[in-house]
Formats: C-alpha cells, sequence, structure tokens
C-alpha cells in the first residue's frame, strides 16, 4: 500500500506517492501558469488544474513500485472556482493571489 499526497500549488501541481514506512516511492510536478486579463487579476482556467492533476497524478502511479490506496490532497484555501447547479465552472478560477477587489476592501 502506498500514499499520493497531491499539492495545488499557484504555479504547479506536485505529487509525491510515499511508501508505509516513509520511503518517497515516485514524485512529479506538472506546472502551469495564472491568467491576468486585467492589472492586479489572477485566474486560471479549471480545465488547468484538472489536467494537471490527472497527468502527474497518473504519472507517480504508474512510477510507484506500490499500488496507492491513500489520497491527500491540498490546495489554495483562498482560491474558488464559481459552479453551477451541475456542480460544472461557470467561470475561471479566481486565485488566492488576485487583487481586483482591493479598492472595496
Amino acid at each position: 500500500m502506498s500514499f499520493l499526497a497531491v499539492d495545488m500549488g499557484s504555479s504547479s501541481c506536485k505529487a509525491v506517492v510515499f511508501s508505509e514506512d516513509g520511503r518517497v516511492l515516485a514524485q512529479g510536478s506538472h506546472a502551469y501558469s495564472p491568467e491576468s486579463p486585467r492589472p492586479g487579476w489572477a485566474e486560471m482556467s479549471p480545465d488547468k488544474f484538472w489536467d494537471a492533476l490527472r497527468a502527474v497524478s497518473r504519472a507517480v502511479a504508474a512510477e510507484a513500485s506500490e499500488p496507492v490506496e491513500v489520497l491527500a490532497i491540498s490546495s489554495h484555501g483562498e482560491t474558488f472556482i464559481p459552479v453551477d447547479s451541475r456542480q460544472q465552472p461557470v467561470s475561471k478560477a479566481i486565485l488566492n493571489i488576485d487583487n481586483r477587489a482591493v479598492a472595496e476592501a
């Protein structure tokens, strides 16, 4: 049995597979870049997050010598993705580094 730990950061998705005794069995990352359509804005397509998570998770799970049975994911706490009633994204993710509402704060 092994554990897959994933960190969804602001510039990449990082993943590490650990054995039960704490040995690193595999690790990898998949980079992405925030978009800034206006000064102070920081957004990202939800598809970029999903594609990165899927790619790096599959890669490290395939490289690990033990089957992954536990998953832990960490991400930026303030980043959010607005969704509709079907849980489908209705806009890009607004990242925790976005400053568009500074004047209102």
